[in-house]
């Protein structure tokens, strides 16, 4: 598979700390202040060259069902606001229970689920839609009614060549470098020793063989 230039906006944090206890993010200015400011360095480095904006997160069942300090609702509102705020094209969220009514205007989800646990990978509707062809979408679990994965292949929204800003940005060059074609992994593997690949795997190489679509990313936990 040939590789080609994206950037990644990688967090795991949600209302949890290090060994389980919660936290408020209302309680704490210093981090909110970090936050803030290694979001505006982030905006500065992805505008400084075409790239693909891809997130992943994963707040953990336990924000949603417990719930502490409104975990699920700041989650919620983060989504909101990381996906415009961070120009995403694609998103993996993992254990979101319904993303339907949280994500703002421009962005689809396509989900799967196994068990309880859920994956959900968001796409940029206005950059792209999901390929028509037979053999483009795969999804399954990697455990017996558990670990979910979404296989996708995407094709731009753009036209063949097409320099057309189709982000708002303004920025022509960003649509013009990529991919026409690009087939996106959202998957929540199991943890070690379990941890396997080999049906995700075979379903992937299955799908690069019938769309003939050799851009892969892979979004996952």
């Amino acid at each position: 598979l040939k590789p080609f230039r994206h950037k990644l906006a990688f967090t795991n944090f949600a209302a949890f700390g290090p060994i389980g206890w919660t936290v408020s993010l209302a309680a704490m200015p210093l981090l909110q202040l970090i936050l803030a400011l290694w979001l505006q360095l982030y905006m500065q480095l992805i505008s400084a060259s075409p790239s693909l904006n891809v997130l992943q997160w994963n707040p953990h069942w336990e924000c949603f069902a417990w719930n502490k300090n409104d975990c699920k609702g700041q989650a919620e509102r983060q989504v909101k606001q990381w996906l415009p705020a961070l120009d995403i094209d694609f998103a993996n969220l993992i254990e979101f229970p319904d993303t339907s009514s949280i994500l703002p205007a421009g962005w689809t989800a396509l989900n799967a689920k196994c068990g309880l646990d859920t994956v959900s990978l968001v796409y940029n509707n206005r950059r792209w839609k999901p390929a028509s062809l037979t053999g483009s979408r795969a999804d399954g679990c990697m455990e017996a009614s558990d670990r979910p994965f979404v296989i996708q292949n995407f094709e731009s929204t753009s036209s063949s060549g097409s320099t057309d800003d189709q982000s708002g940005t303004g920025d022509a060059s960003s649509v013009a470098s990529m991919p026409s074609s690009i087939i996106v992994i959202g998957a929540h593997f199991p943890h070690p020793p379990a941890i396997q690949f080999a049906t995700p795997r075979a379903l992937l190489q299955e799908m690069v063989f019938a769309t003939g679509t050799r851009d892969v990313i892979l979004v996952a936990d």
